[in-house]
């Protein structure tokens, strides 16, 4: 059908939806990595977090044996206990929020759009809202979302089965082993969620792409207006042309019946020549053609008595070096004065 979108989004479409804000990227996979790098921080960082939150914990225990001073100066307590744990979180959330932009960077380039934040009262209005809740993509992100669920969920069902005698043994164990033994079982955990959430945000990432792509495709109409306003009307341009030819062609008969010479190959080419001392100080070629043009620039020679010349090796060398409206090189000057001689003399014009 003719409103159907079957073609692919032209490069100014993608780039209005640009502008508007409409870009392909997966909220999961920056997730994904992001929170896999803050997981990797973690790990390649853990003897400085445990020895500042050892601090941390050091300076909380350090007064409590006085309560009168804590709760006096709670703030004054709590204080380098906030900022020893700030510092252990530092690292970590540093690098999360730095592969998140990366990620976001790489997905989408740097991307500014005012329209995407101008007010909108269709954004506020209730009937709408419950517009965009039942549209195919609000149904799909939402099976996305169980579907993810269920993948973590299991993955972290099935490691806690494995790994339930691993959790009875820990309450026999001294608290310091017991702690290190958690850790371990954690990281293992932790590596699996990470691996399933790259894995997921890769996908997304493919289907995100995919679906912009579809989301943006065009009707033959609209490429067709959209190509009208790039490179205007097809009949209005030929028209344009048409209108071109036309003053060129009558451009062409006045000059050619205003030579003084026309030079042939005999048939094949044919050039135009004036000479007026007054404006120009050689002779210029005001028209030049091969084939059908130069058998026209003959035509219109006869019609109105222009001096028609064979002269095969001179009318090639001005066809090929001289523009049309140039003056002849010094290198034919000897040639054509020779034929403007000739002409002059046999029809009693003077230089």
């Amino acid at each position: 059908m003719a409103g159907e979108r079957t073609e692919a989004a032209t490069p100014k479409h993608r780039q209005e939806a640009r502008k508007r804000g409409q870009v392909a990227r997966s909220h999961d996979l920056t997730a994904g990595i992001a929170l896999t790098t803050g997981f990797a921080v973690l790990i390649a960082s853990q003897g400085f977090f445990r020895q500042t939150l050892e601090s941390a914990f050091r300076l909380a225990y350090a007064d409590l044996h006085r309560p009168d001073k804590v709760f006096n100066s709670i703030f004054l307590w709590m204080a380098p206990i906030v900022r020893q744990g700030a510092v252990a979180l530092a690292p970590i959330c540093a690098a999360t929020a730095l592969a998140a932009l990366a990620t976001q960077l790489a997905q989408v380039g740097f991307l500014v759009s005012s329209q995407a934040v101008r007010f909108d009262l269709n954004r506020i209005n209730p009937l709408e809202g419950i517009k965009r809740l039942v549209t195919m993509r609000t149904a799909v992100e939402l099976l996305k979302g169980i579907v993810k669920c269920l993948i973590l969920g299991g993955i972290i069902a099935h490691w806690t089965y494995r790994q339930r005698l691993a959790f009875m043994e820990l309450a026999g164990l001294p608290v310091s082993v017991g702690v290190a033994a958690f850790a371990d079982l954690c990281r293992g955990l932790a590596t699996r969620v990470c691996v399933a959430l790259l894995a997921i945000g890769a996908i997304d990432y493919f289907y995100q792409r995919f679906e912009y792509n579809r989301s943006l495709r065009m009707t033959k109409q609209q490429v067709k207006e959209e190509y009208r306003e790039q490179e205007g009307d097809p009949q209005l341009k030929a028209r344009v042309r048409q209108i071109q030819r036309e003053m060129a062609r009558r451009r062409m008969v006045q000059d050619v019946a205003a030579a003084d010479v026309v030079i042939t190959n005999p048939t094949h080419l044919a050039v135009a020549l004036r000479y007026d001392p007054e404006k120009h100080a050689a002779p210029v070629v005001v028209a030049k053609g091969r084939l059908l043009l130069a058998e026209k620039i003959r035509t219109i020679a006869r019609r109105h008595h222009v001096p028609i010349v064979r002269n095969p090796p001179l009318a090639r060398a001005l066809y090929r070096m001289v523009k049309v409206g140039h003056t002849i090189p010094e290198t034919l000057f000897r040639a054509v004065a020779e034929v403007l001689a000739f002409i002059y003399r046999t029809y009693g014009r003077k230089f």
